[in-house]
């Protein structure tokens, strides 16, 4: 598969525009982090990455650390600030409840494009009208969510109305929520089936975040209330969607009108997408609830307030996967291509890279998030509030990291002929979730909650890395990622029980050295990663501190 960036001429000078626009408006320590991301940015444009995967996804991890920047002031500064933690709550729980929803509705349209994408791919005509079922498969699932949440409405409200009644005034505006939200993640997988991630993770990981952090803005003011507050987050969603659509139709020729000619040419094609798609249905759902189980449970058990303080633990450890988004949306159709033409060695590859460079990368955006968790909480407006959910993040990074260590494993299992068994892996973590949320929230907590979640992507993550291992004989681990887990674990046992020094500053400051110096040490000595390290050496090439 051809894969090719497209209008990187554009999204680089638009990511240095938006860094100098929010940076007018955060702390100096934002003013340098966007100095060295626009200089990075700026090199990696000039620099040849070797390798498609390699090209696309340092781009798009660009893009997403810039939005993480902008995700950073808004969901540790700005939201703490202009809201309660109540209100926080509110938000968070919309979104994600919302986003459940949606991806309900999608009714797997996102792996259905990856896997049979590839039997429509004719830019000449029009990819045989795959538009019409882009718009219409989504647009059913739409309307079945839409009648459950109505037909459903009283068993909702007796759920939340004890601890969460005041979500429940907002619940209408789920609707066209969920409308925009899932059609702009079709669009996302489409482009991204194109070989073009760029512009929609711009979209989604800055665009979305800046709006949504204006709306906050314009409420801090009081130029509007906190009712029209959550009125205009489906409405940014709206535009994103609109904006991926415009991206979508620019890029290539894209007809809506269906070629049943072209489908009828490929027997067994309707059984196959009927019955692929139909498990997958119902596997993303379960893997959905698996996803945001724990918001809903911690709002209905715990209430709003927790709600609002566990949101930010799981801020803080989303960050670590953020390299995860763009690596996956670019080597997920190069596995499904290599699948399709059965190159077990290529499988092979992307298995073990993927698996290796996420782990390095999360591990080490982990390790930076512990050693400074203190100083977050202390420039957050109103941290005290929020550091009781100080131990989750650690919980959830390390559960994050489980995840990471299994690569692209459930894209493998999804792609592959015996997919339906991701649906009973789904399905048994789900079940697992729900015991255990319940058992864990009322003893524990948010750390109840956040033990609970992880759990449950560790045992997803073995059952699939077993399937895998015994479908394929495929292994992702090797000596490389033992040293890297060996770092890790040291690092964090001594950071959190260790004080180099009485004085605050002075031994975070030790620590963050350590945990640099440490992990260069390893990567170059042990030659961890040959992608990482021929990054690092052309960025630091640039600043005179090793020879390109």
């Amino acid at each position: 598969m051809d894969l090719q960036i497209h209008d990187v001429q554009w999204v680089y000078p638009t990511i240095w525009q938006c860094s100098q626009g929010v940076e007018r408006i955060v702390s100096p320590f934002y003013r340098v982090f966007f100095k060295m991301l626009s200089s990075c940015s700026s090199y990696l444009y000039l620099c040849p990455v070797r390798g498609v995967i390699a090209r696309q996804s340092l781009w798009a991890s660009v893009i997403n650390y810039a939005g993480s920047a902008v995700g950073l002031f808004t969901t540790f500064y700005l939201f703490p600030l202009v809201y309660t933690v109540a209100e926080n709550g509110i938000i968070r729980m919309f979104i994600e409840v919302g986003a459940l929803l949606a991806g309900v509705a999608q009714m797997g349209t996102g792996y259905s494009i990856w896997k049979f994408f590839p039997r429509f791919k004719n830019e000449e005509k029009g990819h045989h009208g795959v538009g019409f079922w882009l718009l219409l498969i989504p647009f059913i699932g739409f309307l079945l969510v839409t009648f459950a949440l109505l037909f459903f409405k009283p068993q909702v409200v007796a759920y939340l109305e004890i601890n969460s009644s005041a979500f429940l005034e907002h619940y209408h505006l789920l609707i066209p929520f969920i409308f925009f939200f899932g059609y702009n993640t079709v669009l996302e997988v489409f482009s991204a089936s194109l070989g073009n991630i760029l512009y929609s993770s711009f979209i989604r990981e800055n665009v979305v975040r800046i709006l949504l952090g204006l709306i906050g803005f314009v409420f801090y003011l009081s130029w509007i209330d906190f009712d029209i507050a959550v009125k205009l987050t489906p409405a940014v969603y709206a535009l994103a969607a609109f904006l991926n659509l415009w991206f979508v139709l620019r890029s290539t020729r894209l007809s809506f009108l269906p070629d049943f000619g072209h489908i009828s040419g490929q027997p067994g094609i309707k059984r196959e997408f009927s019955v692929y798609t139909g498990y997958l249905f119902l596997t993303y759902l379960a893997n959905l609830f698996i996803q945001r189980l724990d918001f809903v449970m911690i709002s209905a058990l715990d209430g709003l307030v927790a709600t609002g303080v566990y949101s930010i633990a799981v801020n803080m450890a989303v960050i670590i996967e953020i390299p995860t988004r763009s690596i996956l949306q670019i080597s997920n159709p190069v596995l499904s291509d290599a699948m399709h033409r059965g190159d077990k060695a290529e499988m092979k590859r992307l298995y073990q890279k993927t698996t290796l460079n996420q782990f390095i990368i999360g591990a080490i955006v982990l390790l930076m998030i512990w050693v400074n968790i203190d100083l977050f909480y202390h420039w957050m407006p109103n941290g005290e509030k929020y550091e009781p959910g100080k131990w989750a993040v650690l919980i959830l990074g390390l559960g994050k990291l489980c995840m990471l260590l299994q690569g692209n494993s459930s894209a493998m299992l999804i792609f592959s002929h015996r997919y339906y068994l991701s649906l009973i892996i789904n399905a048994a973590c789900l079940f697992a979730g729900i015991l255990l949320n319940n058992y864990m929230i009322p003893l524990y907590g948010i750390e109840g909650a956040a033990a609970a979640t992880a759990f449950v992507w560790l045992l997803g993550a073995i059952i699939t890395g077993t399937i895998i291992w015994f479908m394929f004989r495929l292994n992702p681990y090797n000596s490389k990622v033992l040293i890297m887990a060996g770092l890790l674990a040291g690092l964090l046992i001594f950071i959190s029980m260790v004080k180099i020094s009485p004085v605050f500053w002075l031994d975070l400051l030790l620590k963050n050295v350590l945990i640099v110096s440490s992990t260069i040490f390893v990567l170059l000595k042990f030659k961890l990663s040959e992608d990482i390290e021929s990054m690092g050496r052309k960025l630091l090439s640039k600043f005179g501190m090793v020879k390109p």
